[in-house]
């Protein structure tokens, strides 16, 4: 059988792309070595935040968390979604300088964030212990489980009509086709590389 799209890994990005593909009437293929929202996607922690260490980072990122706040709706409870803020700790008075850099950078974004100090941040953060200083609170933040995420939206995917085949690892990948370790080929239109750590050898 030949697919639109095969997604070498399950994880949280090939779980992403598969949902999103298959919304748009895609025939796709998941293939995963062993179980989905495993590798780097149970390692992870699920911290959905804008990063501002250069101007493209914080397109992507921003990006990032609006597509995760628009679908937040439709997300079941063991996705564990929650907005738990982020609080950047300050061990030193350079580390402060740091967070009031970082404050701007969020700030000429559009983004709310606070320079906390050390008294208040153990008030709103107990287990801190008296080394810090300070630092910095980005409310807009959030967490969620993302192996139940991937879970979610492979499930979705598959209500679509998507497949998945367990158990199974890529082991080449070209133009149009996927050869699995057993030799089998797998014609298809597009190739989706999200194997984790094992990307770089596909």
């Amino acid at each position: 059988m030949t697919y639109d799209a095969v997604v070498c890994g399950g994880g949280i990005v090939g779980a992403a792309v598969a949902y999103e593909l298959s919304l748009r009437g895609l025939s796709v293929l998941i293939l995963e070595h062993e179980s989905i929202g495993c590798g780097a996607t149970a390692e992870g922690m699920g911290h959905i935040m804008v990063a501002t260490d250069s101007p493209g980072l914080a397109a992507l990122t921003s990006y990032s968390q609006q597509i995760w706040s628009d679908l937040r709706a439709q997300l079941d409870d063991s996705c564990e979604w929650r907005e738990t803020g982020t609080l950047w700790a300050a061990l030193s008075e350079s580390e402060m300088d740091e967070a009031a850099k970082k404050q701007a950078d969020y700030q000429a974004l559009g983004l709310e964030a606070e320079v906390w100090d050390g008294p208040k941040s153990r008030k709103e953060e107990p287990m801190l212990g008296s080394s810090v200083v300070g630092g910095l609170h980005v409310p807009g933040d959030s967490v969620i489980y993302t192996v139940n995420a991937a879970r979610w939206m492979v499930e979705k995917a598959q209500s679509l009509g998507a497949d998945v085949r367990l158990g199974v690892e890529a082991a080449k990948i070209g133009e149009g086709w996927v050869e699995l370790i057993d030799g089998e080929r797998i014609e298809c239109g597009i190739v989706v590389n999200a194997a984790g750590a094992k990307a770089a050898a596909l």
